[in-house]
């Protein structure tokens, strides 16, 4: 993947329930949300990972084929 090519830390979770179960505060600068997810959709699921950690950003697309990806740590560094 390019983001591993890179460097970047990446986490993926194909299932948004599991995705803000490993979400942890202040350890992500970056969420790219694949708008058509269920049960949540990437608005949805945003919303409750914003109210862990309000300094979290993220981008949604319809075209991500892996759900979530984070990029741990980067924004920090």
């Amino acid at each position: 993947m390019v983001l591993e090519m890179n460097r970047f830390e990446v986490d993926d979770d194909t299932d948004p329930a599991a995705a803000l179960s490993n979400f942890k505060p202040n350890s992500y600068g970056l969420a790219l949300l694949d708008i058509r997810m269920a049960p949540l959709n990437s608005f949805e699921l945003y919303k409750k990972m914003k109210n862990i950690d309000d300094s979290l950003k993220h981008v949604s697309s319809q075209r991500l084929r892996i759900i979530v990806r984070s990029l741990k740590n980067h924004f920090q560094n």
